[in-house]
């Protein structure tokens, strides 16, 4: 009992992470992001979407599984010469410390195409963050 009542007071004492060092966790999850993806191709890419993410398909297709991302996006991903990279250039957090958003600026090669997108994130129970929801123009 008295172990109990020690681990809930150091719990209670450890400070908790601030809006700030949240906005920095989540800028570093989306280079990470980028850097996984370029060095892992479609699975990096997969590594870091929740099971129920929200993306925008092809012609207008809403995807809402990690599954049905990764059967939109094979194609690409198989092109020769395919590259997909991106560099976050913003970030914010919710008061609560478990949802977020990062926008950058994007391009594939070798379309050549390029613009920018909003990731919006979840932070995990290990406090790690996965992408719920993708969108780019």
């Amino acid at each position: 009992m008295k172990t109990l009542a020690l681990l809930l007071a150091l719990a209670a004492a450890a400070p908790a992470a601030t809006l700030e060092e949240l906005k920095a966790q989540l800028l570093q999850a989306d280079t990470d992001f980028a850097a996984v993806t370029a060095q892992r191709g479609l699975e990096g890419f997969v590594s870091f979407l929740a099971e129920g993410v929200l993306k925008f398909g092809e012609q207008g297709r809403l995807l809402t599984t990690r599954d049905q991302s990764r059967e939109s996006l094979q194609k690409a991903f198989a092109q020769s010469g395919f590259q997909l990279r991106w560099k976050p250039l913003g970030a914010d957090v919710a008061q609560s410390g478990d949802l977020g958003y990062t926008w950058g600026a994007y391009e594939s090669a070798p379309s050549g195409r390029c613009g920018h997108y909003l990731t919006i994130w979840k932070r995990q129970p290990d406090g790690s963050w996965k992408v719920v929801a993708d969108v780019g123009n």
